[in-house]
């Protein structure tokens, strides 16, 4: 039996012989030699194999922390992305899988960031006071403008498919925390690596490292989401004035959306939602690349992605893919197209045409 100061049956503890693989554990000298107390069980992980109750080589189980993508997998807990739908560990519904040039891959929201999303992550009432460094001055997670998400003229569930917009950078970071993922930034390497956030200059445009730039470009093979060059104004939402030669994109306007009611003027629906911000699929008849299954990456509204000068609240970062009041200009909707934008304006009309996208390594 367990018992004294034994931390599993007759192991571990002052008295007791060290405890053997998988056995519990409250620090490594209750463990055997070559084991290290993991989450409160003995454990190898690292070692190069699979032991234990991993469901792959050194994660996975209760000890050694979530496997990466392609990684074998029980059940979602095992996985980073907390999606194992066949026995490997898988990108949640929600998002794409991004191959590398050189090898290994990472996910990416399909498209901008729902209202319907936001909304979720607003009425689950997430403290403010889990906000660090710069964002601990960040009072609110409510969008400046836009919201909340309007019923009339309606229907509900077609503006909560628009894209949420009017966030600053904290916003945008503690919902992509929230929802169990983070804002785009350099893509890790090594097994123990994480992901850092992009310097800002030419490393932007790196497709090695860049997680959004990587996926907007195909590993840098495209100038646009859609292809190289010309400058296609069909294919995206570059200037805001309606859904000519969009196929099947829906302009808000024409549905009554926009002007002073909820400024959503300019903005196209970027997925398909009911009542309670749940999304079924992402609004794909229109722009979509650089990789497959990923949409809006240049225009619309522009994203935030993890680069900034430093970490005061007032330092520049920088926002991805132009947007809808950039007036078809080639340059500003390009995938290596940079602009920077204060970590928390004090002019809340900065933010009108700025939105989210989350990474997951």
């Amino acid at each position: 039996m367990k018992d004294n100061d034994e931390t599993d049956i007759n192991c571990g503890g002052a008295s007791c012989a060290p405890c053997a693989l998988g056995k519990a554990c409250m620090i490594t000298k209750d463990c055997a030699a070559d084991t290290q107390c993991e989450n409160k069980i003995c454990a190898q992980c690292d070692d190069g194999i699979t032991n234990g109750d991993e469901t792959d080589v050194d994660c996975g189980g209760a000890a050694c922390g979530p496997c990466g993508l392609g990684k074998a997998c029980k059940a979602a807990n095992d996985c980073k992305s907390n999606a194992c739908p066949t026995g490997a560990c898988a990108c949640p519904q929600d998002m794409t899988i991004i191959s590398l040039a050189g090898g290994g891959a990472y996910c990416i929201d399909q498209s901008e960031v729902s209202k319907g999303q936001y909304n979720n992550f607003i009425t689950a009432n997430v403290p403010v006071s889990t906000q660090t460094g710069a964002c601990t001055v960040n009072d609110t997670f409510v969008p400046r403008g836009a919201w909340p998400p309007a019923e009339a003229p309606g229907p509900l569930e077609f503006n909560l498919g628009l894209p949420v917009h009017y966030v600053d950078w904290c916003d945008a970071q503690a919902y992509c925390t929230w929802a169990k993922k983070r804002l785009c930034a350099n893509i890790p390497t090594g097994a123990a690596a994480k992901p850092v956030p992009v310097t800002p200059g030419t490393a932007n445009n790196i497709a090695a490292s860049d997680a959004w730039y990587n996926a907007c470009s195909a590993q840098g093979t495209k100038t646009y989401p859609y292809g190289a060059i010309p400058y296609d104004a069909a294919r995206c939402n570059g200037d805001g004035s309606g859904a000519v030669g969009l196929p099947g994109a829906v302009d808000v306007r024409a549905l009554g959306f926009g002007y002073v009611a909820n400024e959503d003027d300019g903005v196209y629906r970027v997925a398909v939602s009911d009542r309670f911000g749940k999304i079924s699929a992402a609004d794909h008849k229109a722009c979509q690349g650089g990789s497959v299954g990923v949409y809006q990456m240049s225009g619309n509204v522009a994203e935030w992605e993890d680069s900034c000068d430093d970490a005061t609240a007032t330092s520049p970062c920088r926002v991805r893919g132009g947007s809808y009041k950039d007036n078809n200009d080639p340059t500003a909707l390009r995938c290596d197209a940079v602009r920077s934008v204060s970590r928390m304006p004090t002019d809340d009309a900065v933010l009108k045409d700025i939105g989210i996208r989350c990474c997951l390594y």
